[in-house]
C-alpha cells in the first residue's frame, strides 16, 4: 500500500543519446500520453532531470516506482530518494547504474552526498571561484 512521500533527485543525469527521447517523453506525458507516473512533473535542463516549479515532488509515490525503471533507462548516472511524509520514518533510494539499470541504496546515502555538494558550492561561492 502507497503512502505519500517525497522524492528527491539528485545528479539525476541524462545520457547525451537520450535526450530527443526523454523530450519527446515529458511531453507525451503532459498530453496524457503513456508514460510512467511522475514523468510528466519532470524538466529536462542542460542534461538534467529536474522537478518542474509546477509540480511538488509530494505525493503518492511507492516503493520500486516505475518511474525509477525509466530513469534508469534514460540515464548515465543519479539517484533517486523516497521519503516518508507520514512521521513513519520510511526512506528508500535507488542508485541509478548508467547501464538501464539500478539497485537499492540508503535514502540517507543520498542525503549525505547532496549536502556534500551543497557545502562544495558554498565553499567555492564564498571563494570567489568558478564552480566546476
Amino acid at each position: 500500500m502507497g503512502y505519500y512521500s517525497r522524492i528527491d533527485l539528485f545528479d539525476v543525469r541524462v545520457r547525451p543519446e537520450q535526450a530527443a527521447e526523454v523530450a519527446g517523453a515529458l511531453a507525451s506525458a503532459r498530453r496524457g500520453g503513456d508514460q510512467p507516473y511522475g514523468v510528466g512533473m519532470l524538466l529536462l535542463e542542460d542534461g538534467e532531470l529536474w522537478w518542474d516549479w509546477d509540480h511538488s515532488p509530494v505525493e503518492k509515490w511507492r516503493p520500486g516506482e516505475p518511474l525509477v525503471g525509466a530513469l534508469a533507462g534514460w540515464c548515465s548516472r543519479g539517484w533517486v530518494a523516497f521519503w516518508s511524509c507520514e512521521g513513519d520514518g520510511g526512506q528508500w533510494a535507488y542508485e541509478l547504474d548508467g547501464a538501464g539499470g539500478y539497485r537499492e541504496c540508503s535514502a540517507r546515502r543520498v542525503s549525505a552526498l547532496r549536502a556534500a555538494e551543497t557545502r562544495r558550492l558554498r565553499s567555492a561561492e564564498r571563494k570567489g571561484g568558478r564552480i566546476s
